[in-house]
């Protein structure tokens, strides 16, 4: 669900992890290509595009969303995100 995001951010903040959400880190949407690398080109672009069949949809855990474009969005800022935090670890 898209609502643990902000419930970890306010919960890091109530922690004292972090004073502000202004300290987090906000990574950009990721390119295709990173996206294309693991995962099919129909599939992916048919998922961004909005244009999976429902059954598909159901397999792979998206049937309840609230909004596909807050979907997709949060998909690929889960994938830019996860590279940001490796390459922050790593600096």
């Amino acid at each position: 669900a898209m609502w643990k995001f902000d419930d970890l951010a306010e919960h890091m903040i109530e922690e004292g992890f972090v004073d502000t959400a202004d300290e987090f880190i906000v990574p950009d949407l990721p390119p295709h290509e990173w996206v294309l690398k693991v995962h099919d080109r129909d599939y992916y672009y048919s998922f961004i595009e909005g244009r999976m069949d429902e059954d598909l949809l159901r397999r792979t855990g998206f049937s309840r969303r609230p909004s596909h474009e807050q979907l997709v969005r949060r998909s690929l800022l889960e994938v830019s995100g996860s590279v940001l935090a490796s390459r922050l670890a790593l600096s």
